[in-house]
């Protein structure tokens, strides 16, 4: 009897087989099928599905074989990992390599084999699909043909289930991160710096639990679907998309909570990512009173800046934007650069009407708010003017504009741009 050697790149092989996180798991319907179909179209007593551990050989789904596993170094299948192509014994007892193995000379009596290696996407054979028959025969070329087919259905399976997989854990981190923000909303609207946070991230909270609610719910039903991998990713790949997504704000919004002003670290950040930082934890307010927000297109210039802060600033005037424009018929919010000698401004622009005449010298006193009450603490505008002042810049409200328009300045210092690039105020993209 001729053992099988180890595949040259066995410790990533195996490392691949484990990703799957299949080995030792119960039978699956899906697996079975695969089986069945293997063991008709080729005329077989016995098909499995054998994936190859470190010492031995599980079997996910056996059609015509009791046995769970078998050790490796007696296995069939240690040797048809060795390649890429079906690997086909006629007759094991005119083989060498197989004539006094104990499957063959014993139950269940293998006389002839052929295996198609399971080949993952990163190229590693963890496995393969295998037909078993107790006297000598040959595949034909339908036959090698549908075996080889099945052995990638095989695969597929295995990635999908992968994939739910990770669906399921991310899931688990989101329900966790929500439950902690849910713990800090107390400690942010208490909290000067951040209380303005704290006023909409019940709000986002609230919204975000309802797409976790809908994910759950397909849970179960990818789970149940079979052999259908096309609607199987169709439908993963939603699921995923949207977990991102919430993943994004919830993980904007813990950074925040989490962010201390006396230990933030200035650095030249692009302006580009802070503005789509901010713009990320307003798009579940936006979206929900259908809000479009736009954004300059530039990725040259950055800011010398606590990131965390300006951030903060954005996303204040931009969630009072969004709560501004809610009633409205006419709903955009728009981002403008104003470049100059003397450094960089930045508007703000709804399409709200305005502030009235009377209430625009107190639009920046501590606790004021033009806001129903209950609904806000009237500390955004404030704590905005002060973390602008910190870096030797400046916010006001520019009265003068036919909509509402807020303005921040940051000095040249603080400002760094490609020398031959001009910002046109009026170029914009939906955000």
């Amino acid at each position: 009897m001729k053992k099988a050697h180890d595949t040259p790149n066995e410790p990533q092989r195996l490392q691949a087989l484990l990703a799957y996180r299949v080995l030792d798991t119960e039978p699956e319907m899906s697996y079975d099928d695969i089986t069945q179909l293997a063991s008709a179209i080729c005329r077989t007593p016995i098909a499995l599905v054998s994936l190859i551990d470190e010492n031995r050989q599980w079997f996910k789904s056996r059609h015509g074989l009791d046995a769970p596993q078998t050790p490796r170094d007696i296995s069939f299948c240690g040797h048809a990992i060795q390649g890429n192509e079906i690997f086909e014994v006629k007759d094991a007892y005119l083989d060498s390599r197989f004539a006094d193995n104990p499957l063959v000379t014993g139950s269940p009596i293998v006389r002839f084999y052929a295996g198609m290696p399971l080949i993952n996407p990163e190229g590693f054979a963890i496995g393969t699909l295998c037909v078993i028959d107790h006297g000598p025969r040959e595949l034909d070329e339908d036959q090698q043909k549908a075996l080889k087919t099945l052995a990638r259905q095989v695969v597929d399976q295995l990635e999908l289930r992968k994939s739910l997989a990770t669906v399921k854990e991310q899931f688990k981190s989101l329900q966790d991160l929500t439950i902690q923000l849910k713990s800090q909303q107390a400690q942010l609207i208490h909290a000067s710096r951040l209380a303005c946070l704290g006023e909409m991230s019940a709000g986002i909270a609230h919204e975000i639990n309802n797409p976790l609610t809908i994910i759950a719910g397909n849970i179960p039903i990818l789970e149940s679907m079979r052999l259908d991998e096309e609607k199987f990713k169709t439908r993963a790949n939603k699921v995923l998309t949207a977990v991102d997504r919430i993943a994004k704000i919830l993980s904007g919004l813990r950074k925040f909570s989490h962010s201390d002003s006396s230990k933030s670290i200035s650095s030249w950040t692009k302006l580009d990512t802070l503005l789509t930082e901010a713009i990320v934890l307003v798009s579940s307010a936006s979206l929900r009173v259908g809000t479009q927000v736009t954004k300059p297109v530039d990725e040259f210039i950055e800011l010398d800046c606590h990131p965390p802060e300006l951030v903060q600033v954005f996303f204040n005037l931009l969630s009072n934007a969004v709560a501004a424009t809610e009633q409205l018929n006419e709903k955009w919010i728009e981002i403008r650069l104003i470049q100059h000698e003397d450094g960089l401004t930045i508007r703000i622009i709804d399409s709200g009407p305005g502030i009235p005449e009377e209430l625009q010298g107190k639009l920046f006193q501590p606790f004021f708010t033009t806001k129903p009450v209950g609904s806000g603490m009237g500390l955004g505008l404030s704590i905005s003017k002060g973390i602008l002042e910190g870096h030797g810049g400046s916010l006001s409200y520019v009265a003068n504009e036919a909509n509402t328009c807020f303005e921040l300045f940051l000095p040249k210092e603080k400002v760094r741009t490609r020398e031959s690039h001009s910002i046109d105020g009026d170029a914009s993209k939906p955000a």
